[in-house]
């Protein structure tokens, strides 16, 4: 007797995932991964022989800290991974999170030359690189592209803004706030501030909201501060009172 069957491995490690109880998840997958083609007269759960069982294993490494494994896995799944984002997601997620921003947006470029041209990885891209001063003008680039490919994405016009607005380019980065700023979203706003703030352009309405934004404009301040781009502290700061 080998014990439970393949399937019966994998949903019991799928499940003890969704409980964050990693540890025990893992052997349930490698277990999963190790019967995955045994003949067995039980249904046969046809992702179970799919690159489905390592991308979990390398989630759940990551998520007690393995690197080591993490990578290992994700690296034996990518190549596997014809017509999925989201082990390239996912890795290049983890790989930000581990400061490897570079070799992050090394992933979501991979994903891309797959063919795999999805939402959420552009999305995912326009934060890394609007995260690190060191990546700014990469975000330039990236962030041109993602709105391109999707012009309705509230996330993809912000990280646009933002990345115009830390490299300079404040008149352009105003309308990319707009679709937030409609919706009374404070940061939104508060940058835009910033924006015309830089330019001489704030009016008497946006004078009105500063004394409301106290504290978003400080975040933007710090924010620019450290940014490339053209910024003038000691304006901003006339902002805050």
């Amino acid at each position: 007797d080998t014990g439970p069957v393949a399937n019966v491995h994998y949903m019991a490690g799928l499940g003890l995932i969704n409980c964050k109880r990693f540890e025990e998840s893992i052997r349930e997958l490698e277990l999963c991964i190790e019967k995955a083609f045994d003949d067995s007269l039980a249904p046969s759960v046809p992702v179970i022989r799919t690159w489905n069982p390592k991308h979990l294993l390398a989630n759940a490494y990551a998520s007690l800290g393995n690197e080591k494994q993490a990578i290992r896995y994700w690296e034996e799944v990518l190549p596997e991974c014809k017509k999925s984002s989201d082990p390239f997601h996912d890795y290049a997620r983890y790989l930000s999170s581990i400061n490897r921003n570079k070799e992050a947006m090394g992933i979501l470029i991979k994903a891309m030359d797959a063919g795999l041209n999805d939402q959420k990885l552009w999305e995912l891209g326009s934060g890394i690189v609007n995260s690190y001063p060191e990546l700014a003008a990469m975000a330039l680039d990236w962030t041109e592209e993602a709105v391109q490919y999707f012009p309705e994405s509230d996330l993809t016009n912000v990280r646009r803004g933002e990345a115009l607005m830390k490299n300079g380019r404040y008149l352009e980065a105003i309308p990319y706030f707009d679709r937030l700023t409609s919706r009374g979203e404070r940061n939104a706003t508060a940058a835009q501030l910033i924006c015309k703030k830089m330019m001489d352009q704030l009016s008497a309405e946006d004078h009105e909201k500063v004394a409301l934004l106290q504290n978003e404009l400080k975040g933007w301040t710090e924010i620019m501060d450290k940014a490339p781009g053209e910024f003038d502290r000691e304006l901003a700061e006339q902002l805050i009172q």
